[in-house]
């Protein structure tokens, strides 16, 4: 069984940016449309049995309240995107039983829990380009599907990424505790870029091999099996410096280790009743997408049936028609 997780947050704010002028009736629908398109695109090219919707809420979540600087500095939310929320909710919903969201968690969390769950008997596919969900690798049979430059998809798999980092999927947790991350305003260990903070692990192995070869914590960090030799890298004297901001640092790479983890959400279930594209024609017919809804006619056509012409009246401003132009895969 195959299952496209899909960031919903993240399709969103790509969709408005591709579509900013659409607009039915005077309100904006662009994040919409490119919403639908990009969900249709995904599943024309992927095939998936289940499909996953799982988004961010704006309440602030436990991460925020464990460090109130927690993606502090990221631009406010656009009203006319704000606006198209509950439509695009609204379409998700008619497709699948499987859409979450709940205040006090991120869309992540859900894509963890849910990737977790399903990945024994089934192929994890995840479409976004948050690297966070790179600490999925870790379960078998699951890849990541970004959006190229220039319209498109490919995946990256657990050996992509092994490749690119040079580390296991377990250990990315502890690299970015180590970097920080400056999309969600995590601090890291001043002084350790990514070179470093790769070298470190490649030797000591994780984080807690570190900590308790140094006699330090008790602290939260996870173990990751392999080979290493902490001992070594800590009696060598060029070591002495990194080890030592470390050490300063250790409160501070405990709480990033924390946010930067994924949960999982409890008593989150996931419904394997497959899921109907066609069941979101009436609402992209209400708002005049013609082009969706001959997307929609040929994704739940028989092979040997022909195509339906789609009578549509064009409710959209001529001027902000959109063009099925590649501006979005």
């Amino acid at each position: 069984m195959k299952v496209l997780l899909i960031d919903t947050s993240y399709l969103i704010y790509r969709s408005y940016f591709a579509f900013p002028n659409l607009t039915h009736n005077d309100q904006p629908v662009g994040a919409f449309f490119g919403f639908a398109k990009g969900v249709l695109s995904l599943v024309k090219e992927y095939q998936p049995d289940e499909l996953v919707f799982a988004c961010d809420t704006p309440d602030p979540t436990w991460r925020h309240q464990m460090y109130d600087g927690y993606k502090a500095g990221r631009t406010a939310i656009e009203p006319n995107m704000v606006a198209q929320f509950p439509i695009i909710k609204q379409f998700a919903q008619s497709i699948t039983q499987n859409y979450y969201e709940q205040a006090g968690w991120e869309a992540d969390d859900f894509i963890h829990t849910i990737a977790k769950e399903a990945n024994a008997d089934s192929q994890i596919m995840v479409f976004s380009a948050d690297k966070d969900l790179y600490q999925l690798f870790q379960y078998p049979n699951t890849e990541m599907i970004h959006a190229k430059k220039f319209g498109g998809f490919e995946t990256f798999t657990r050996e992509n990424f092994i490749a690119k980092y040079e580390l296991q999927p377990l250990q990315w947790i502890d690299y970015k505790s180590l970097v920080g991350d400056n999309s969600d305003n995590l601090p890291g260990i001043p002084g350790i870029g990514p070179k470093t903070a790769t070298k470190i692990l490649k030797e000591v192995g994780c984080i807690a091999n570190l900590t308790e070869a140094l006699n330090l914590g008790p602290f939260d960090f996870n173990h990751v099996e392999g080979d290493h030799n902490t001992q070594k890298f800590i009696s060598n004297e060029k070591n002495f410096s990194l080890i030592e901001k470390i050490v300063t640092n250790l409160e501070s790479l405990q709480q990033t280790y924390k946010l930067a983890g994924l949960s999982t959400i409890p008593e989150t279930k996931f419904s394997k009743t497959g899921f109907n594209i066609h069941n979101s024609l009436d609402l992209v017919e209400e708002y005049g997408f013609k082009s969706i809804a001959t997307m929609i006619n040929k994704l739940n056509q028989k092979p040997q049936d022909k195509p339906e012409k789609v009578q549509l009246e064009p409710e959209l401003k001529p001027e902000n028609s959109p063009k099925d132009d590649g501006a979005l895969f």
